[in-house]
């Protein structure tokens, strides 16, 4: 799995003319933090590689990272779950939920039609009690290195964690892991890290940074912490003439 990944990500950089390809990271934030120092070496073991904005593969000579396996969900037989996210993401706005659901209900199902939307679940243990949750990964649209911006708008990919059934989402467990952009499930050594690209078009200020889930003295026992950046610089000799 790991493998095919490594193998998508070199070809992406074949599908990126005229652009910044290989460059270098430099910490920022997580100097003699065991998993930001390792997450470097990682990063910076594909020295061709381009900005890693959609994707940020793992060194499968690495052994202590690991990607967690998600099995994909046919998207119309888990439409319930659409709107589940839908109903999260609005929550803050107050207002009519089901009158807002109804107004983009044609986009959503053009979204689906078009396969522009993917679901999959894996199982974690997001709240270090011992025991398997069901997350849930949500992307939306495709994603282009060249024109993604800081928020990755606007397409993306979220995470929820969900009940036992798989058909509502967990708000308070979800609120530690629901962070914007086109994020990332990494395992260092089995411990859950969420990574992300920052920056502007063009690979402008680039920064990925990453977020570690660890345990809190107080309820609920476990917070999400960010713990790395690392600036991106391309290299000088791949740059566009």
């Amino acid at each position: 799995m790991m493998k095919k990944a490594v193998a998508y990500f070199f070809l992406l950089a074949q599908l990126i003319p005229g652009t910044v390809f290989a460059g270098d990271y430099k910490m920022v934030l997580g100097k003699g933090i065991e998993v930001c120092e390792a997450y470097l070496k990682n990063l910076n073991s594909f020295p061709k590689a381009p900005p890693m904005v959609c994707e940020r593969p793992l060194n499968p000579e690495l052994k202590d990272f690991q990607k967690p396996e998600w099995k994909a969900l046919d998207v119309g037989e888990n439409f319930a779950l659409l709107k589940e996210i839908l109903r999260y993401s609005y929550k803050e706005k107050g207002g009519d939920f089901e009158a807002y659901y109804n107004k983009v209900l044609p986009t959503l199902k053009n979204n689906i039609t078009d396969r522009q939307i993917k679901l999959s679940v894996t199982q974690l243990d997001v709240d270090l009690d011992g025991k398997l949750e069901n997350v849930l990964r949500h992307e939306i649209d495709t994603c282009d290195p060249a024109n993604e911006s800081l928020f990755a708008t606007p397409g993306g990919r979220e995470f929820f964690v969900l009940n036992e059934e798989k058909t509502k989402i967990d708000v308070q467990k979800t609120k530690k892991i629901h962070l914007g952009g086109r994020l990332d499930i990494f395992l260092y050594k089995g411990q859950i890290s969420i990574d992300g690209w920052g920056g502007n078009l063009g690979f402008k200020d680039g920064v990925i940074y990453v977020y570690t889930i660890e345990p809190y003295a107080t309820p609920p026992s476990w917070h999400t912490v960010h713990r790395c950046d690392y600036n991106y610089a391309p290299s000088k000799s791949q740059r566009k003439s």
